[in-house]
């Protein structure tokens, strides 16, 4: 078994960065995580149509977002409130 048989390579894993080319290491340090978080949508209905008056408040949880939504909505018929998913950095959005 001499030469390029299979025996003789050493098995590498995606964990193993050996072999890695520098640029793709390079990327790996400076990778920044993004997260799934909840946008909270508020809209005021007006002569005009709905307004969109508030998108800047994000959730970890849909649950919390929609207790919200369900909130703002029950102040009046005026006011719509929804949750999407969206992909945030947290570490430049403030989540709650």
């Amino acid at each position: 078994m001499e030469g390029n048989h299979p025996a003789n390579q050493t098995h590498r894993t995606h964990y193993d960065w050996h072999g890695w080319d520098d640029d793709l290491a390079s990327d790996w340090h400076n990778f920044r995580p993004v997260i799934h978080a909840f946008l909270l949508f508020v809209f005021i209905a007006g002569d005009e149509g709905k307004r969109l008056v508030s998108n800047d408040l994000y959730f970890y949880s849909v649950d919390d977002c929609t207790y919200f939504a369900r909130a703002l909505h029950k102040q009046g018929g005026d006011i719509t409130a929804y949750c999407l998913p969206r992909l945030v950095d947290p570490d430049k959005i403030k989540v709650y």
